[in-house]
């Protein structure tokens, strides 16, 4: 009786929900200012992030990723910076995504940022990266890993 009782409960708990659908932006294919690269942005670190290089203000990193079905999606980018710092902005399809700042500072650490809820339609969607002031001499990076669509 008692296994019967358990087996019941165990069929009755909730599951896990499963993890939230996410870009690789490591491995996507990047373009420099509207133009592919003569080599791709390096991958590296743990998580695998790619690392991309400003050396100028208003450059621009891009990529592409497709979703399947047109819904409201929560925005999670897992990212690192260089220790030096520069400010950024994140745009999706042409409108700059508005975390409580304009741009981070980043540091050489992982980080979790928030851009906020989105209504992403069926189909290609161009995420970009650009630089809003003069980078330090030898330019700053930017290490981004992934961009979750999690729920609103």
């Amino acid at each position: 009786m008692s296994r019967a009782l358990l087996l019941l409960a165990v069929l009755l708990l909730p599951s896990p929900a499963p993890a939230p659908p996410a870009i690789d932006l490591a491995h996507a294919s990047w373009t420099r200012n509207g133009v592919a690269p003569l080599a791709a942005p390096a991958v590296a670190g743990e998580p695998a992030a790619a690392e991309l290089a400003f050396d100028a203000p208003g450059v621009r990193w891009a990529c592409e990723f497709g979703t399947e079905a047109a819904q409201t999606r929560r925005l999670t980018l897992d990212w690192r910076g260089a220790p030096d710092g520069l400010l950024f902005e994140v745009v999706l399809d042409g409108v700059r995504l508005s975390p409580p700042r304009d741009g981070w500072r980043p540091s050489p650490r992982a980080l979790r940022s928030d851009l906020g809820s989105v209504w992403l339609g069926r189909g290609a969607h161009l995420l970009e990266f650009v630089a809003r002031e003069q980078p330090a001499e030898g330019g700053a990076r930017l290490a981004v890993a992934a961009l979750e669509l999690g729920e609103p």
